[in-house]
């Protein structure tokens, strides 16, 4: 049986600046870094059968919102003789994004319409106004 070892990492919690000029060969690194500790992890736990692939599964899924993602081929060709699966290994995700403002401005325009009749009088309303 393959070993198989998964991480998520969110790059917001990490040292890294997202409006550094070379931040996408520094996420490289670390996600490298983070890579090679699975790998570590996994060369520890192994088991000494003949027919067990030496090759482990990678798995690590990255949250990257405020950053820009990096290029997984790039990143998959550094890890061919490491890993099982390296077109598989990132899995770049984005949590989705509120929209604060917007619904403050919804919670205005229905008291202002609870104000004035309830919007049967919506025609005469100007933008200005809400």
């Amino acid at each position: 049986v393959r070993q198989f070892m998964m991480t998520n990492v969110i790059l917001a919690e990490s040292e890294l600046n997202p409006t550094d000029k070379n931040i996408e060969l520094k996420i490289e690194q670390y996600l490298a870094k983070k890579v090679m500790s699975l790998i570590d992890k996994c060369q520890k736990n192994r088991y000494c059968y003949e027919k067990q692939p030496i090759k482990p599964l990678i798995r690590i899924k990255c949250d990257y919102t405020d950053y820009e993602p990096i290029n997984e081929i790039r990143f998959a060709q550094k890890m061919v003789d490491k890993v099982a699966n390296p077109r598989n290994i990132l899995q770049f995700y984005r949590k989705p994004t509120e929209h604060k403002a917007e619904a403050n401005l919804d919670v205005e325009a229905t008291k202002f319409l609870r104000m004035n009749g309830g919007g049967e009088q919506l025609e005469y309303v100007k933008v200005q106004d809400l």
